[in-house]
């Protein structure tokens, strides 16, 4: 019943003759408290006991004690078949297969569309790192998840933001919280995608229509824990180290200084508009009253 593995120590081996030993003259393998806490501290002192091959190789060993006790061939065969549950059980445990998972490239205009379906996924946090963003497509699927209640934030380049259809301005004037790095002659050169801390998305493609239609581009997505927090960590890294360029609040700032300016010549106008209104009265030298014609 023992699979083929690595040979165990001898450290191990002893650990295992005493698991078997402690349930020699049992029966039934009892499983009471005082025989669960001397199981226990045999585990504590065993070498290796988080590596994951002594771990099956110690459960393995109770499976064995287990077997030796039956009598009846069919309940051998159902611990048999319970011990492949378990290692299956363990294996999805232990290495957990992807949920997210893929690689596709451009230039594909299809491959487009496949972007803007993971944009959509997004249900309550999208964070988007991306040096160039001028496909339209892309920004309505991420003003589509803002609108939809999403929690988005866009961290972008100083200098692609000023490129003739770039439009990561319009996100932030759509209330999409924006930010850029605050140096011009280094680039904000990330092109990624946090979804719901559920998956990541990156590439060298920049989200741009000339990639999608002409360039040799690639994405990828994985779900990995560990790929998912240094990605998440990075964001919010350079979220708060851009903390003073938020272009949100620059766009508001430049609608009041508009109608600071709206109102300042609306207010020159009235002015001269009662000049013009004053100069145009008959003025009379002083002590006359004028009478009429």
């Amino acid at each position: 019943m023992v699979q083929a593995g690595p040979a165990k120590s001898a450290a191990l081996e002893r650990s295992h003759a005493k698991i078997t030993q402690q349930f020699a003259n049992s029966n039934n393998m009892g499983a009471s408290e005082p025989d669960l806490d001397q199981l226990s501290r045999t585990i504590a002192k065993m070498p290796g006991r988080q590596d994951r091959n002594v771990i099956e190789q110690t459960i393995d060993q109770l499976f064995e004690v287990a077997a030796s006790k039956m009598s009846a061939d069919g309940d051998k065969e159902i611990l048999a078949n319970l011990r492949k549950h378990l290692n299956q059980v363990e294996d999805d445990l232990y290495r957990p297969k992807p949920r997210y998972m893929d690689a596709f490239f451009f230039p594909n205009r299809a491959n487009v569309q496949k972007l803007v379906k993971y944009i959509k996924m997004a249900q309550k946090d999208l964070l988007i790192c991306v040096f160039n963003l001028t496909n339209d497509d892309l920004a309505a699927a991420i003003t589509e998840r803002h609108n939809a209640g999403v929690n988005v934030r866009i961290i972008t380049d100083d200098e692609t933001i000023k490129n003739k259809g770039n439009d990561c301005q319009t996100l932030a004037n759509a209330g999409i919280p924006t930010r850029t790095d605050d140096h011009e002659q280094h680039h904000m050169h990330n092109k990624y995608m946090v979804v719901d801390t559920k998956f990541v998305l990156t590439g060298s493609f920049n989200w741009t229509f000339q990639a999608g239609a002409s360039n040799q581009e690639n994405l990828l997505v994985v779900d990995h824990p560990f790929y998912i927090e240094r990605y998440h960590a990075n964001f919010e890294e350079l979220w708060t180290q851009f903390a003073g360029q938020e272009i949100a609040a620059q766009e508001r700032a430049a609608k009041v200084i508009q109608k600071q300016y709206r109102n300042k010549q609306a207010g020159r106008a009235q002015t001269s508009g009662q000049n013009r209104n004053q100069s145009g009265k008959s003025k009379s030298a002083p002590g006359y009253k004028f009478q009429g014609w």
